[in-house]
This record gives structure tokens, sequence and C-alpha cells, in this order.
């Protein structure tokens, strides 16, 4: 049997009407000890309640400068400032808000043993600059998967025509494609796209 990831949870049988099926899901933190799904809660929303006391202490109006010295040569400065800084204050707590969500409501897809006789295509990119060396890796390990039931097409898309990953791919039986030199596939760079 294959090495794969077991995150999401063990493998479970495809219904039997599979034709109307619709991919389930569970909670992330569901199948964590109890210690853990408890300290996930407190860490997110200990987070939230940090974040948002800290901007509570800092934007008391006693602290603020601008009705310190009101008569200030700075004070239009002051208050520029002032601005500023409840503005980042906000957006902090609206990113911890949403990681702690985040956290909290994840959810995995519930893996299922995949039918007989699918055709699957496994696809793979390359970026320009990425290293051939790691692109081979990957595809190396690509190669690896095995679906016994089925077809597994295996495809590099690259940005560049570069020979030595199409020799690469031509010795592990890969299909490569590459959209460079195609003009309908490739805008001009100084056509905007918005």
């Amino acid at each position: 049997m294959g090495q794969f990831s077991r995150l999401a949870g063990p493998l479970q049988k495809l219904p039997h009407h599979r034709r109307n099926y619709t991919v389930g899901f569970t909670d992330v933190i569901s199948y964590d000890r109890f210690f853990y799904r408890v300290w996930t809660r407190l860490i997110a929303g200990g987070a939230l309640i940090l974040v948002v006391s800290l901007g509570l202490i800092l934007f008391k109006p006693s602290h603020w400068i601008v009705f310190q010295q009101p008569h200030s040569s700075t004070h239009l400065e002051n208050w520029i400032m002032l601005i500023c800084l409840a503005t980042l204050q906000v957006l902090l707590v609206i990113g911890t808000f949403s990681v702690a969500r985040s956290t909290i409501k994840s959810k995995d897809p519930i893996p299922v043993r995949p039918p007989n006789g699918l055709r699957i295509a496994f696809v793979t990119t390359r970026a320009p600059g990425e290293p051939v060396a790691m692109v081979q890796s990957t595809l190396h390990a690509i190669k690896q998967v095995r679906y016994n039931k089925g077809s597994v097409d295996v495809w590099q898309l690259a940005e560049t025509d570069y020979e030595e990953l199409k020799a690469i791919c031509n010795e592990l039986s890969i299909k490569h494609f590459s959209r460079k030199g195609v003009p309908n596939w490739n805008t001009a760079k100084s056509q905007k796209i918005f």
C-alpha cells in the first residue's frame, strides 16, 4: 500500500448513489484530542481578546496627545498620526478575528476511496526561474502515484519552452505543455487585463 497523508482522516467508502455524491466536510479539530480542541479555542479566543484589550488601552482618550497638548505646533500632525494608528488597530482586530474564526471553523473534505475506471489528470506547473532540479524531484514523486483501478495522466505545464525540462518529461513519460509563443494564449505586456 502506498504512502499518503491521513491528515483529513481515513478513507471512507464511496456511497452507492455516487451519481449524486457531493463532497462531505468535517471540522478540522473534531478528530483531535479533547485537550487540543479546548486549547485551540482558548488560543484563538485569547488572541482576539488580547488584541481588542490592547486597542482599548492604547486608544483611551486620556492617552491621546491631541487632548494633552491641544495648542501644540504639531496638533494637526498628531491627529493624522492618531487616525493612522487607529486604522492600523482596526485592521489588526479584523485580521485577528479572521484568523481566530478560520482556526475554529476550518473544515477538511472527507476522503473517499476513488471509484473504478476514472481517468485522472495530475498536473504540476513550473514558473519562469524555478529551478529545474526542484521540478524534476516533483515529477519523480508524481510518477510514484498509483491508481490501479483507472489511469493517471501526468502533465507538466510551463510558462517557458525549456528544452531540459522537455527532455526530463519525455524520459519520465510525462506530457509537457507550454503556452510560450502561442499568441492566443498570451496577452501583450502593454495590454491591460482589468
